[in-house]
């Protein structure tokens, strides 16, 4: 259980948003990369190891996430595919070995066998604020405050590059993710997103 399950009618914004891009009424930004949650929208949960950090806190695709756009007025922040679960991500704690710089004459690892650090499952319950039961019935695992969305830019003639998008509270309301880790669909809702691009 993560958190408290709401439930919220979030079906007309969601119709919304597949009817744009099923019309292709959008801007394409390119993969979804990162998403940046703050953190007094993680569940306060005895098992959390994030909880009460005081840091934000991500999501991180690795280059495995789905395509995202901007609507045509630019006010929606659009998943245009499945998103897939995200996958491990290297130990932040760990430490290597203190012997691995040692060259190997000398009975270390050396640096050409520098160690990598374990990979740590990203488990959603540790990220999430609760969850969302729409109308219809299916839940939503919810993110909330985003604070930024990372997309890395698609490459044309040697461009690329990444496109931040730094969300800030719009009418009361503060940017969500929503997401089905059984469908993969994710909904981006709410706040405000003002796009900075790294080329």
């Amino acid at each position: 259980m993560i958190g408290a399950t709401v439930e919220f009618d979030v079906s007309a914004l969601m119709d919304a948003h597949r009817a744009m891009v099923r019309r292709g009424e959008h801007i394409p930004l390119g993969k979804l990369e990162k998403v940046m949650i703050g953190a007094d929208g993680v569940a306060n949960v005895k098992d959390n190891p994030l909880a009460g950090s005081g840091q934000s806190v991500s999501l991180d695709w690795y280059g495995t996430g789905p395509q995202v756009a901007l609507s045509k007025d630019q006010q929606d922040l659009l998943v245009l595919g499945p998103a897939a679960k995200p996958p491990s991500v290297p130990d932040p704690k760990w430490l290597p070995p203190r012997d691995w710089f040692v060259s190997k004459a000398e009975g270390g690892l050396g640096r050409a066998a520098a160690p990598k650090p374990p990979r740590i499952e990203q488990r959603l319950r540790d990220r999430a604020a609760g969850v969302v039961r729409a109308k219809d019935g299916r839940r939503f695992v919810l993110f909330q405050p985003v604070t930024q969305v990372h997309t890395i830019l698609p490459k044309i003639d040697r461009g690329g590059g990444l496109c931040l998008l730094n969300c800030r509270e719009m009418a009361g309301r503060h940017t969500a993710l929503l997401y089905d880790p059984k469908s993969g669909e994710a909904f981006f809702l709410f706040g405000h997103k003002e796009a900075d691009f790294l080329i």
